[in-house]
């Protein structure tokens, strides 16, 4: 899995150029955002993928509900932007089309 990150004032931005395939990248992933704590807003581009693992939802359902985060998830691939809608998450994801 190929991540980039931003951070500009409040806002982390992840950029993810690959599939997250397992709870290697999931970690990887929580690492970053742990290291970023103080921002609130996040921003995630997903680039290729088109499936998120349930550990990442959970992980980011839990920033949402109990850190108060505010997350976006940008979606190039038709089929996870199906998932997200599908799965119900596209308004708690602040879902974006790409």
């Amino acid at each position: 899995m190929k991540i980039s990150h931003n951070l500009i004032g409040n806002l982390l931005t992840l950029s993810i150029n690959e599939h997250i395939t397992g709870l290697t990248e999931v970690d990887t992933i929580k690492i970053l955002i742990k290291e970023n704590s103080e921002c609130q807003t996040l921003k995630i581009d997903i680039i290729d993928g088109f499936v998120i693992p349930s550990a990442l939802i959970g992980y980011l359902m839990k920033l949402i509900n109990v850190d108060n985060k505010s997350i976006s998830i940008v979606a190039h691939q038709k089929e996870l932007q199906e998932l997200l809608i599908d799965l119900k998450l596209d308004e708690s994801f602040h879902l974006i089309r790409a």
